[in-house]
């Protein structure tokens, strides 16, 4: 690289680190509803528990979940499902927004009824969570740096790769291998924007994450990151709705809403406005 491209990408990788700390900025301000009394307090009115669906996402997984700058409002895929199955079952319904480390500790406290933010169904998952029926299939995929020489998946064999902690992209990562090994080290990073900012810094090679949320970031920066589709997770991913063991009656309850969703049109359509084919 000589040094005028050089020039030109140090640039680049600062308005892209930039971009994802005004982003992040802009994510950090959504407010969490912490209960559905200090819900009520809030709003000056009661609420009808049974008459309310509150939904836990993660607000920095765009185009599934995220806040929209000019608005300032929860956006995406999975939001518009959320208020989708809230219809469908006559509910109202409130989001609480956490990191995806913390999603646990809310969903088993009873903070929210379910998790809608792209969480993928895994067997390791399974032990703990009760499943809707799927909603989207999607794969995990790679994203590199554009100048870096990787052009297949086992080319990155024996090199550095991150994840988001917590994640079944985690998971992909540590059982991905190929003709030439697996990955050297993986590292466990908050979310997919520190992620990013990890390949710009030269810190690992490859960051391993859910196809359209890295094809939603890279789409942003197409001179900064290639994708590298095949070779790094051979199953097929399947999102659905997950809820604390046992809850029979709200997976009966959230089966006929997606299917109902599914079958008249409505999913595909939310599909095509927020998925980057």
């Amino acid at each position: 690289m000589n040094r005028k491209s050089f020039i030109l990408f140090a640039v680049l990788s600062l308005i892209v680190i930039l971009s994802v700390i005004f982003y992040r900025v802009s994510n950090s301000s959504s407010e969490r509803v912490m209960s559905v009394s200090a819900l009520a307090e809030k709003e000056g009115e009661k609420i009808d528990r049974d008459n309310l669906l509150i939904v836990g996402v993660d607000q920095n997984y765009p185009p599934f979940v995220y806040i929209d700058v000019s608005s300032a409002k929860l956006v995406g895929l999975d939001i518009e499902l959320s208020k989708l199955i809230a219809e469908e079952l006559g509910k109202e319904i409130k989001f609480v927004t956490f990191s995806w480390s913390e999603k646990d500790e809310y969903l088993f406290s009873g903070k929210v009824d379910m998790i809608l933010s792209a969480i993928a169904i895994t067997e390791t998952r399974k032990k703990k969570y009760d499943f809707s029926i799927p909603y989207l299939e999607t794969k995990k995929v790679g994203a590199v740096r554009r100048d870096s020489s990787y052009k297949e998946a086992k080319e990155l064999a024996g090199k550095i790769a991150s994840a988001q902690k917590g994640s079944s992209s985690l998971e992909v990562a540590q059982r991905f291998t190929s003709s030439n090994g697996t990955f050297r080290e993986i590292l466990q990073l908050p979310d997919v924007p520190d992620q990013l900012v990890s390949l710009l810094k030269a810190s690992s090679d490859v960051a391993v994450a859910e196809k359209y949320t890295i094809g939603y970031f890279v789409q942003s920066s197409p001179n900064m990151f290639r994708v590298i589709n095949d070779g790094i997770d051979l199953d097929v991913t399947k999102l659905a709705v997950a809820v604390k063991k046992g809850n029979t009656k709200l997976v009966e309850d959230l089966n006929k809403a997606i299917t109902e969703i599914k079958a008249d049109g409505r999913l595909e359509k939310a599909k095509s406005r927020w998925l980057t084919k």
